[in-house]
């Protein structure tokens, strides 16, 4: 999916306090849940890539997916451009071949390989995103949370470009 469609999509997504009805949490955290999907278009342009659009053409500063964040300051080097966060690892961009990884950046070492391109990995992001959503306006048990995030895992993965991605997809998820 290219950057526009994703933010679309994700701004679709942006619960709002009646989906919490359902779940016995305070009013500043419901505030903080839905914050998070916030997304503000701040330039009109189009860049080389979809990740680089989506980090310089928008505001993603309280965008967060489960444990994913994106860079508004983004860095990049002769092979990657750097452009997020999943908890301490890098999310990165090969610039060569275009994969996504997750990076060590204290180990200098690639942890997960994310996604074939940088569309299939937004594809992806929109299912971590859309789960994000029900699991936070849910009330599930452990047990069945862990169950649907393994689907979601597989079913993020083959949108990323196959069952090789799947370990990245669970980790995010907090499964095995």
């Amino acid at each position: 999916m290219k950057a526009t469609e994703f933010v679309e999509r994700i701004l679709e997504l942006k619960p709002n306090f009646d989906d919490f009805k359902n779940v016995e949490i305070s009013e500043g955290l419901i505030r903080e849940w839905i914050k998070q999907f916030d997304v503000t278009k701040i330039a009109l342009k189009k860049y080389d890539t979809e990740i680089l659009t989506l980090i310089s053409a928008y505001d993603l500063s309280n965008l967060r997916i489960n444990d994913i964040t994106f860079d508004s300051d983004y860095q990049e080097d002769k092979e990657y451009l750097y452009f997020g966060w999943d908890i301490n690892d890098r999310l990165v961009l090969n610039k060569h071949n275009g994969r996504i990884f997750a990076y060590d950046g204290f180990g200098e070492r690639i942890v997960y390989k994310c996604a074939e391109n940088e569309e299939k990995f937004l594809d992806a992001l929109y299912e971590i995103a859309k789960f994000w959503k029900e699991k936070i306006i849910s009330s599930y048990s452990e047990e069945i949370r862990d169950e649907k995030s393994i689907g979601v895992a597989y079913i993020a993965a083959l949108k990323a470009g196959g069952e090789e991605y799947e370990d990245y997809y669970k980790s995010v998820l907090w499964v095995e």
